[in-house]
């Protein structure tokens, strides 16, 4: 099945890899509707449009949670019938009694267990492990090496940073940022970021404040 893959950065090349690890999908072409880019990996760069002439199938490389739910949106406004796919990558460990929802990534190494839910647009990383029961949100992000106990919840657009641990049964609301390398001991609510060991709030924050820089 042809699909596109929509963004040009470094995420979308993690992506590519992804689909072209494993049967079924054949990326045509990249979208980027605010690059100048006219190939990237060797395919062609389309705006939207002209992506959605060669197929209504893709997946968002997107890494900023609250700019991929933004995109989806607007892809769904030009064409509801668009269908996202889940790419995971072939090396990716995931349970048969996982959920995983449409457009959900997975990255080479990570670990998905028993009963655990992906819900759409999630990111799981390379190494990350998300054990059973375990109930990630729409486009929440789970950064690479983070180790997330059983039934643990992380909310919508939320981030989980690279290495850190989240004892079982944690709750994270929506989008709240926990940093990197931090011990996860007790419950976050919604809009905070916390760091540390143990983690600890250290300021309030927007849906739309970066986390990435």
């Amino acid at each position: 099945m042809d699909v596109f893959i929509y963004g040009t950065g470094g995420h979308a090349a993690v992506i590519y890899d992804n689909i072209v690890s494993s049967n079924g999908y054949s990326v045509v072409c990249f979208v980027d509707d605010n690059s100048d880019k006219e190939t990237y990996l060797g395919l062609p760069v389309h705006k939207t449009p002209e992506a959605l002439k060669l197929t209504k199938t893709g997946v968002i490389a997107i890494g900023v949670n609250h700019i991929r739910e933004k995109v989806v949106q607007e892809l769904l406004a030009i064409n509801a019938n668009i269908n996202f796919i889940s790419a995971i990558h072939a090396n990716a460990v995931v349970s048969e009694r996982a959920i995983i929802k449409p457009g959900v990534v997975i990255m080479a190494g990570a670990v998905v267990n028993a009963n655990a839910t992906i819900d759409e647009h999630a990111v799981i990383n390379t190494g990350a492990i998300v054990e059973h029961d375990c109930q990630i949100s729409s486009y929440a992000s789970i950064a690479p090496g983070a180790v997330l106990g059983g039934n643990v919840s992380i909310g919508e657009r939320s981030f989980i940073s690279m290495g850190t641990q989240l004892k079982q049964g944690i709750q994270i609301k929506n989008d709240t940022v926990i940093g990197m390398g931090s011990i996860v001991t007790s419950n976050f609510e919604d809009h905070v970021t916390a760091y540390g060991q143990p983690c600890k709030v250290v300021n309030n924050r927007k849906k739309e404040d970066s986390y990435l820089a």
